[in-house]
């Protein structure tokens, strides 16, 4: 703007006085909403809500599984759940030999905290996890070189009352003496869950042939017949318990042909997993609780920014440095329950009460840096 002079004189500019802080209000007014998108695409992206479950039945590859996929029985089987000694028969042939965390090849269970037991994949090593009733509670046992990529193999795990030994292609690769256990803690109620948990984590990837349990320990020599004779369990000396021949289902229902009352699986349409977690559970001691340290500093950290400004803005509001931390640590709290709430219902995330706890110490230490910076820049004002 222009101000007259005296007369003669030259019209002389006068600008608007300049706001020292209007940096720092185009920095509340943006950062928190950009900061805020930042949140969310980490934590949820890719937003497959719906994501279409991509197991399928084909007469060559069988049950084909690519994540996110999950098959699971339509009733819990309650057969399985009866069996003392057992043989497990898999023929299958694994995508990859190497991955993250345990991927769920076949899981008699609801989630990580619920189950019977499981096969899974670690690399290239089966790992055969199984809850017991006794002193010994949890029987891990894991084979090394045994998941090839690219090959189809009939793999055996047998329990004869006193080990475990697992067959591939009929050679024996391993054993482990267990002596008896006592499987009366199995709850009955868990569904057969194919290529995920029954929550739909740790997904699995290849193509299973064929399925069999046997409510009876197979001798090496039978095992080894079955090997001779082409893979898994379709020229089986007695009816198994369970059995299911992949490459000749169709449709979205895969019948089982094994004796007693039929536990079918079935292929949702959509990826619905059996059973959602949500929250999941607290974990059992400190040693859980530091398992994965690393994801519990990386959610502080990406929520510490979002305190920082949060309060910063609160506090140009005229609110009290107590107030805008109760409100800011109230806000990130929300927000990271609505994330962890969404996480539940996406195949790639995990909703976990951890994460919930993690995110909001981490919008409460951001909150408490204004305190930090309002002290540091007095001092200095002062000095």
């Amino acid at each position: 703007m222009f101000s007259a002079g005296p007369a003669g004189s030259a019209r002389v500019r006068t600008d608007p006085p300049i706001d020292p802080n209007k940096g720092k209000k185009i920095l509340w007014k943006w950062g928190i909403p950009c900061w805020l998108a930042v949140i969310l695409v980490s934590t949820l992206w890719p937003f497959n809500f719906w994501a279409r479950n991509k197991a399928a039945l084909g007469p060559q590859d069988g049950l084909r599984l690519i994540p996110p996929s999950t098959v699971y029985s339509a009733a819990p089987p309650l057969k399985l759940s009866r069996i003392g000694k057992f043989t497990i028969l898999l023929d299958l042939t694994p995508d990859s030999s190497d991955g993250n965390g345990y991927a769920r090849i076949v899981a008699y269970s609801l989630d990580e905290s619920r189950r019977n037991f499981l096969l899974a994949q670690w690399n290239d090593s089966l790992v055969f996890l199984m809850e017991t009733a006794g002193g010994n509670r949890r029987v891990h046992f894991e084979v090394e070189g045994v998941l090839r990529k690219g090959e189809r193999q009939s793999l055996a795990l047998a329990y004869d009352g006193q080990a475990l030994s697992l067959y591939r292609n009929g050679d024996l690769r391993s054993t482990r003496r267990t002596g008896p256990l006592d499987f009366s803690g199995w709850n009955s109620g868990y569904p057969l869950v194919i290529g995920s948990e029954g929550n739909g984590k740790y997904p699995w990837r290849g193509s299973i042939h064929c399925l069999a349990v046997f409510d009876r320990p197979m001798t090496g020599d039978e095992i080894r017949s079955l090997g001779e004779r082409n893979h898994g369990a379709r020229q089986a000396f007695d009816p198994p318990l369970i059995r299911y021949e992949f490459g000749n289902g169709r449709g979205t229902v895969i019948k089982d042909l094994g004796k007693g009352a039929p536990a079918d699986l079935l292929i949702p349409e959509h990826f619905a997993p059996y059973a959602r977690s949500i929250l999941g559970k607290p974990p059992a001691g400190l040693g859980d609780l530091w398992a994965d340290k690393k994801d519990k500093i990386l959610n502080v950290l990406l929520f510490l920014p979002l305190g920082f400004l949060l309060a910063r803005h609160l506090r140009s509001r005229g609110f009290s440095l107590p107030r805008a931390v109760l409100l800011t640590t109230a806000l990130g709290f929300g927000l990271s329950l609505t994330v962890e709430l969404l996480q539940a219902f996406l195949p790639s995330r995990e909703s976990d009460l951890m994460d919930l706890i993690s995110n909001t110490l981490g919008t409460l230490a951001g909150s408490f840096i204004n305190k930090i910076d309002r002290g540091t820049r007095r001092r200095t004002m002062v000095n």
